[in-house]
């Protein structure tokens, strides 16, 4: 690497005046940092490179970016639409997915996660209906043994309705052949 601070800084300045993405220049910062740890720049120094007028340059674009907002929130009756279609609906594909949806919200899950239960069991004691989900692959599942640890997902049966729209989703689940998920995705490879 050849370029001097000035040549650096110009190039941060012409992402800003190109219209780049407002996390590009710090990207780039943190690109070199990287290459230096990993390969060492010799012609010029790292720390020569990255002055504070570069770094303050990606700093201010990187403000600039847009505030992150939460989704919006479902409405009860958005749920209990869900739950009716799980319930109620003729079709099994429409239970699977209002179900597999309803999961997700009732056991706060993650899409992902859910896309990797390798065990999923219904439990009914009196008025109350529990499912058990054991996933395979997760947010946490980062290191070797995380990765051989199963981790829990539980969700309510019952959301709006009295009737439970958890038995109703095993049911399409049943009829359907989809005993778990990750199952699926290996037959199909």
């Amino acid at each position: 690497m050849r370029q001097d601070e000035k040549v650096v800084y110009a190039y941060i300045c012409h992402l800003r005046d190109s219209g780049a993405g407002s996390t590009t220049p710090s990207q780039f910062v943190e690109a070199l940092r990287f290459a230096d740890a990993l390969i060492g720049f010799t012609a010029a120094p790292l720390n020569d490179i990255l002055s504070p007028r570069v770094t303050g340059a990606a700093h201010a674009c990187y403000m600039t970016k847009k505030f992150r907002k939460p989704p919006e929130l479902l409405k009860v009756a958005e749920i209990a639409a869900l739950e009716d279609i799980c319930l109620h609906d003729q079709e099994d594909h429409r239970r699977l997915i209002a179900g597999h949806l309803i999961f997700c919200f009732a056991a706060a899950a993650r899409w992902h996660d859910s896309m990797y239960v390798v065990s999923l069991e219904l439990s009914t004691a009196g008025p109350v209906t529990l499912l058990e989900a054991m996933t395979s692959k997760h947010k946490s599942s980062r290191g070797k043994e995380q990765q051989m640890e199963l981790l829990p997902f539980t969700a309510l049966g019952h959301v709006t309705h009295d009737e439970s729209w958890g038995s109703s989703w095993m049911d399409a689940r049943e009829a359907s052949d989809v005993r778990s998920w990750i199952t699926q995705q290996l037959v199909g490879k």
